[in-house]
């Protein structure tokens, strides 16, 4: 049924989870034994983990370890498919009363699932609890400002749940966000992209790009009206509309957003697709967040950027942490193992290396792994696999 698209670890180092083309199937497959489960029809292809997702331990240390969601589609209907970890049998199989799913996602605690219908649909997001109840169904408030959205029929274009377990975060076509209470699932915040922006007491920065290139950030009088999208042949400005990007720090207390219809503040053409994230930083470090396109991305320090660490080298030179970012855009040469005797020595010799096992006292190389003995004595030392009571292939 066609090849992978989309390869991803699963609940742990020993799961690979493969998507198939044309939406036929999802095999997870077991490296210490070799066996597969498959899971049909999914709806989306896993890129970006869209559409399906890992139940949270509650750490985030932990890693992936609970019951995983997965949207499927079958007969014309959403279908929420809740499976077991590490066996991957079915605990329940839900039949959702959206149109078309766009998504899910899992709170940061594991209780709740946000599923939201497609925006072409309306403005639908449905909570289900974590064994698969209907708790909410939630729709856009009545206001009197629908007129000048000019989007009463469209919907939800980004949800994101805030870290910690209080609030969840839905953004749509109207430029709005809306942040809800996850104990009413009630609108609590509103958070509006209006054209003229004018923030009494906060500062508005206006990026500045020169002849070649050069960006700076200036801070701007107020009120600024930032350019509209350059529009391709055949869009409408209605095509460029709505908050398709809501991203939190890690603490909750900055929202990161982008309104489609002002994407930049230069009036200059830019990529089409651009991603933004917070970066996970320790208490004692200042937030960052990158801002990405296709061509390249950069990074921005709300609050400032930290001082670069140095630190001493072993030849007593001194070095700062971008010294690897100089050495992997081949700035800088990569140096000579310290062990290595032998000044002919490079990278190029890297990808033909051996894996050598200590204990076992043979060489093995990487073409290897998965042959009868290795196989036997990786199963041996990691225990049972999740699939060695199930068969050679199961499906459900």
């Amino acid at each position: 049924m066609g090849k992978n698209v989309h390869l991803e670890f699963g609940a742990n180092e020993d799961e690979v989870i493969a998507w198939s083309d044309f939406g036929a199937c999802a095999k997870v497959w077991c490296l210490t034994s070799g066996r597969a489960i498959e899971i049909r029809d999914p709806k989306f292809s896993g890129k970006e983990g869209k559409g399906w997702g890992f139940r949270p331990s509650g750490s985030e240390r932990a890693g992936r370890g609970g019951a995983m969601a997965l949207l499927c589609r079958t007969s014309g209907m959403d279908v929420l498919m809740l499976i077991a970890p590490r066996t991957y049998t079915l605990i329940n199989r839900i039949e959702l009363p959206t149109i078309d799913a766009a998504g899910l996602k899992w709170s940061r605690d594991g209780r709740w699932i946000a599923i939201w219908d497609a925006p072409s649909t309306g403005y639908n997001l449905y909570i289900y609890t974590a064994d698969g109840h209907l708790y909410r169904t939630i729709t856009r408030e009545s206001t009197n400002d629908a007129s000048e959205w000019g989007v009463e029929g469209l919907g939800i274009k980004s949800v994101e749940w805030v870290p910690g377990t209080e609030w969840l975060a839905v953004s749509g076509w109207d430029r709005r966000v809306r942040i809800l209470s996850t104990r009413t699932f009630a609108p609590v915040v509103f958070l509006d992209h209006t054209a003229s922006i004018d923030v009494p007491g906060a500062p508005v920065f206006s990026e500045q790009v020169d002849g070649q290139a050069n960006r700076t950030y200036t801070i701007t009088p107020q009120p600024v009206t930032p350019p509209k999208a350059p529009l391709e042949k055949n869009e409408t400005s209605l095509m460029k509309q709505g908050i398709s990007i809501l991203a939190f720090n890690s603490d909750g207390t900055l929202c990161a957003t982008r309104d489609d219809s002002t994407p930049s503040t230069p009036a200059t053409a830019l990529p089409t697709k651009w991603t933004i994230s917070w970066l996970s930083t320790s208490n004692d470090k200042k937030p960052v967040f990158t801002l990405a396109h296709q061509a390249g991305y950069i990074f921005s320090w709300p609050y400032g950027k930290d001082a670069i660490l140095r630190f001493d080298t072993p030849d007593g030179s001194e070095a700062s942490e971008d010294s690897l970012y100089d050495i992997l855009t081949g700035r800088t040469p990569v140096p000579r193992l310290p062990d290595s005797d032998d000044p002919a020595l490079d990278d190029s010799l890297l990808a033909e290396q051996q894996l050598v096992s200590e204990e076992e006292g043979y060489r093995m190389s990487f073409e290897d792994t998965f042959r009868g003995k290795m196989r036997e004595d990786i199963a041996q030392r990691r225990g049972g696999s999740m699939l060695d009571e199930s068969g050679l292939d199961e499906m459900f």
